[in-house]
């Protein structure tokens, strides 16, 4: 198989995968001690730099104030720079991604060795099933072998919104910072219908994601987990692949098929900021480092924060607004979102 994965790779294609990752926490620091809170936690990640731009990385708990919708809330969960990450990394292998299997192969191994040596990876793929490859494990040289089965019994059919269920899940007794990297298009064979007048003479499209129900409790899910989604995204709406095209057509683009594109890549862009991950597009192969290098520089300058949900507070599905301040006011941040659902 991996023959035939590198036999794929070296293939003419305008696609080129990047990662850009920073990773939230569940793990409960206080400046020096480690302390056990039974709370639900609202998390996330946190850069500070000072006034030339440069990373600062030698802050404690203290150092930092979170305000919810305006209100100040105590902060019970702080990781500094160093606590060891635990990334699942989340490799689609439904049909409709075989066309980029090598690239997101490649991406992986790629992404392996930017890792830390306190830093753990654990693999799956998904389709219509998951399951686990690799479990948990650090990389020990710069050459990590990963073994994709690109022909298993779950790559059928696409269950896009169980696989991230299930990998939040997978991330939910593992100590330390945590996050996932999904590796797919986001296609979800599950995804209501609506019909609208079109060529022919009625066309079938993707209802919206507000009126997605399944989707809004993964949504919902995401939000409240304390793992950070990422996602490379692959042949969608803002990088088609046109070696593919649409409707089976190398380099045509059947409109209606980059509506369903579209509602997709929109699912994507929803679950990255809800859980304060990001997506990626790329494009072109020089993307590849520019965004190795900015990842890499995240990895080395995040730290993690988390509170308490308000005392009376409802799982009510109602957005809620998130503030990190630095008591040190000549310094800035970037928080890795600002809103969560409750």
């Amino acid at each position: 198989m991996t023959a035939i994965l590198y036999l794929l790779y070296a293939m003419r294609t305008h696609l080129a995968i990047a990662i850009v990752l920073a990773l939230a926490a569940g793990v409960v620091l206080a400046q020096e001690a480690r302390i056990s809170v039974d709370v639900s936690l609202v998390t996330l990640g946190v850069e500070v730099v000072d006034s030339n731009d440069r990373p600062v990385t030698t802050l404690k708990g203290d150092d930092f104030e979170i305000y919810e919708d305006g209100v100040r809330q105590q902060v019970r969960s702080f990781d500094s720079i160093e606590t060891p990450y635990n990334i699942l990394l989340l490799f689609d292998c439904s049909s409709s991604t075989e066309h980029d299997w090598p690239f997101l192969v490649e991406a992986m191994h790629r992404f392996t060795r930017t890792l830390r040596p306190q830093d753990r990876i654990e693999v799956a793929q998904f389709g219509s099933g998951f399951k686990v490859m690799q479990r948990w494990f650090a990389r020990t040289n710069d050459s990590v072998d990963i073994v994709l089965q690109t022909r298993d019994s779950v790559c059928s059919g696409t269950d896009f919104y169980g696989a991230i269920k299930k990998g939040i899940d997978e991330l939910q007794s593992v100590k330390g910072r945590r996050g996932i990297i999904v590796l797919s298009d986001g296609g979800h064979q599950q995804i209501p219908y609506r019909n609208v007048r079109g060529d022919s003479p009625f066309a079938a499209r993707y209802v919206d994601a507000a009126d997605d129900s399944d989707f809004q409790k993964v949504l919902k899910i995401a939000s409240n987990s304390a793992a950070m989604l990422y996602f490379v995204a692959v042949d969608t709406d803002l990088n088609p692949d046109p070696e593919v095209g649409t409707s089976g057509r190398p380099g045509i683009f059947n409109p209606e098929d980059i509506y369903q594109k579209q509602q997709l890549r929109s699912r994507i862009e929803q679950l990255a900021s809800v859980s304060g991950g990001r997506v990626v597009f790329p494009e072109d192969p020089e993307d590849v480092v520019m965004l190795y290098e900015r990842m890499a520089q995240e990895l080395g300058a995040s730290y993690s924060l988390g509170y308490a949900l308000p005392e009376g507070s409802k799982r009510d599905g109602t957005h809620h607004k998130i503030e990190v301040r630095v008591r040190d006011r000549s310094l800035r941040l970037r928080q890795s979102r600002d809103e969560y659902i409750r």
